[in-house]
């Protein structure tokens, strides 16, 4: 079985460097919509389910990629996939966040690093019951940390893994 972890097409706080997190939920730009063109190019002829973070960002991007590679196929949202929630760098520039994270790891209301590992681990342990190659559309720091797990890395190690561009995606056999 293959796991594709795609990250979502540019969205509006993507494009102005605003951390969305979790409590966000903007759309995708002009270019978001052409980065989820380019992944549906580069998908090729992927057959399989498609999962998405319940994010706009991500199921607009997930919808697109299945209208062109596979019409009418269903769409499994698991909230397992949504972004880390930022707490208090939500809304905040991406230099205020990265300074807010270089004082302390925990910045005040965010969720832990310990805490996006159990949930993602959570949601790939339903995605390996299908049996089936597999899309998966999430974020930046999901992506991260989907690395995290199926490496067995620990979860603070996340920040260290190479973040996917948007509409990038890797492939992982499980």
């Amino acid at each position: 079985m293959k796991l594709y972890v795609a990250r979502h097409g540019q969205s509006v706080t993507n494009d102005v460097g605003i951390m969305a997190g979790g409590q966000d939920d903007p759309p995708l730009t002009p270019q978001g919509w052409m980065d989820a063109a380019e992944l549906a190019a580069n998908l090729g002829s992927f057959h399989g389910l498609i999962v998405s973070s319940p994010q706009h960002r991500a199921q607009q991007t997930a919808e697109f990629v299945r209208d062109q590679l596979l019409p009418g196929a269903p769409i499994r949202i698991d909230p397992d996939f949504r972004e880390r929630d930022m707490g208090n760098a939500t809304d905040k520039p991406r230099e205020e966040y990265e300074r807010m994270n270089n004082e302390d790891a925990t910045i005040a209301g965010a969720e832990t690093p310990e805490q996006l590992f159990t949930r993602v681990k959570h949601g790939l342990e339903g995605i390996r019951e299908d049996h089936g190659d597999t899309l998966l559309v999430a974020h930046g720091g999901t992506c991260q940390m989907i690395v995290c797990v199926l490496q067995h890395l620990p979860p603070h190690e996340f920040r260290n893994v190479p973040a996917l561009k948007n509409g990038e995606f890797q492939v992982f056999e499980l």
